[in-house]
């Protein structure tokens, strides 16, 4: 978002200090103290059924895929998220 903004590195960590609710004053010591983890997110689509088959096998196939709910039609949108300290 910072790129998209035109933001540098400074406006972009004083913006997120901010949205932390943070109201203090944002120096170098503020800065330089802050421990942060850093989050990549990616989203993936696939159709219903390979997305039952991946549950199914996440599973272990121990439980069909009879006790999920949905269309056989849907595309199924999957999010994942990953953090790490930077």
């Amino acid at each position: 978002m910072a790129d998209e903004q035109g933001w540098s590195v400074q406006e972009t960590l004083e913006a997120l200090v901010r949205k932390s609710g943070y109201s203090g004053r944002v120096d170098a010591a503020l800065l330089g103290a802050i421990t942060l983890t850093r989050y990549q997110s990616s989203v993936k689509g696939l159709h219903w059924e390979q997305y039952v088959e991946e549950l199914h096998a996440r599973q272990g196939g121990a439980e069909g895929p009879e006790h999920v709910v949905g269309s056989s039609n849907a595309l199924v949108s999957v999010t994942t998220t990953r953090g790490r300290a930077a």
